[in-house]
């Protein structure tokens, strides 16, 4: 008998998160319940400190294209381009971002779940976070909860 001996490695895989947006949802829920809302935002902006570093260096050297880029690839990886719209000013000191559904919203609702309130913290906190100590201001304009449908505006402050 023959043994027949395959090599795997993760990147053989296509890379899909989806299941990460349920873990985020679960883990807002607990925090919300168990410690309130404002241990929900302290933690995603210490989550956003931390796993957006990278970002944020690219941010400082490149401007707002960074951003663009990073939103423009996270919507390829989760299969849904078509949601995102991004609109870059030509002297590249503004950034609107348009997405007409989130993602995360449409994969915790086909998964059963409920997504929680404030879920929109994910956006706003991240983002505030994000530009925090840069010559650079977030405002979340828009934010439907029922689709994540949303409007991300990005300056520069000279």
């Amino acid at each position: 008998m023959s043994l027949e001996v395959m090599k795997r490695s993760a990147s053989d895989n296509k890379y899909l998160h989806r299941d990460f947006h349920l873990f985020m949802n679960r883990g807002l829920l607990y925090l919300e319940k168990n410690y309130g809302e404002g241990h929900v935002k302290e933690y995603l902006t210490r989550f956003s400190r931390a796993f957006y570093a990278p970002l944020k260096d690219d941010l400082k050297k490149n401007g707002l294209s960074a951003i663009k880029t990073h939103y423009e690839k996270i919507f390829e990886t989760e299969e849904c381009p078509d949601a995102l719209s991004c609109f870059l000013s030509k002297a590249e000191d503004e950034l609107v971002i348009k997405m007409a559904y989130s993602p995360a919203i449409k994969h915790i609702r086909k998964s059963g779940e409920i997504p929680a309130e404030n879920y929109f913290e994910v956006e706003k906190a991240v983002n505030e976070e994000l530009v925090s100590g840069l010559p650079y201001k977030f405002e979340l304009r828009k934010y439907n909860s029922a689709d994540g449908c949303a409007e991300l505006y990005f300056k520069e402050v000279k």
